[in-house]
């Protein structure tokens, strides 16, 4: 049975306290101690890598045993995680906008092959991150649109359409990622669109953005949503 990426983190996003359930019509619940921000599956190593927000990793599952094995230490806390085609690099998006960070946002990247990882620093919080078909991954950031090379951690500005939400650190108890970030992505089969939800502002604006890699811009569709885009939410 073939799951999509956002029924997967649906099914998690229910287990993200650390508190183990039962789904209720199908599959099989994975307690997870922390909060769930994103997903990237590895289906050559058999692996599902989960981006543990309040836990500061990435935690790694066998997806045939559904055992977690050791995690995957970043320095900041996770938004996003994106893997490459190939699954060469698995990149790590971070959010640390908290109004005593220097610099609010980062990355890490993991060359998988060779067991190394870079940080790169970013001076705005990561909200999204994916690869398409290309070699490098659209970095999506509060105020940029970004092109990493995994390979060298050396980014490239695309022209950026609007400035995008999220909310600044700390937040209310039972703020979940999603609200926070309010920006998820999704890429088609063939890997040539890359689509990007996320919210403008808090009231409603937001923005659909497109992104065909090897092109090198954006395209915007700008709407009003309710609720707002890049939020996974339960029935």
């Amino acid at each position: 049975m073939h799951f999509t990426k956002r029924v997967v983190f649906a099914l998690l996003a229910l287990f993200s306290v650390g508190v183990a359930a039962r789904a209720a019509t199908f599959g099989n619940s994975v307690p997870v101690r922390g909060t769930v921000s994103d997903l990237a599956l590895d289906e050559g190593r058999g692996k599902l890598y989960i981006a543990n927000f309040s836990g500061g990793r990435i935690e790694v599952m066998d997806t045939s045993s559904r055992a977690m094995q050791g995690p995957m230490i970043v320095s900041l806390p996770p938004s996003a995680v994106t893997l490459s085609p190939g699954g060469h690099y698995l990149v790590v998006g971070e959010y640390d906008n908290f109004d005593a960070a220097s610099s609010k946002g980062g990355l890490t990247i993991f060359n998988l092959d060779a067991g190394t990882k870079l940080d790169v620093a970013v001076p705005d919080p990561v909200l999204a991150a994916a690869f398409g078909g290309g070699t490098q991954a659209l970095i999506v950031t509060t105020k940029q649109f970004l092109l990493l090379d995994p390979g060298s951690g050396v980014t490239t500005a695309l022209p950026a359409p609007t400035a995008l939400d999220g909310k600044p650190l700390p937040v209310p108890f039972s703020t979940f990622p999603p609200e926070i970030l309010d920006a998820s992505t999704g890429v088609s089969a063939d890997g040539q669109t890359v689509v990007v939800l996320a919210q403008i502002d808090a009231a409603n604006h937001a923005a659909v953005v497109l992104y065909h890699p090897g092109q090198g811009q954006l395209g915007l569709i700008d709407i009003i949503s309710t609720p707002p885009l890049g939020r996974v939410r339960s029935a």
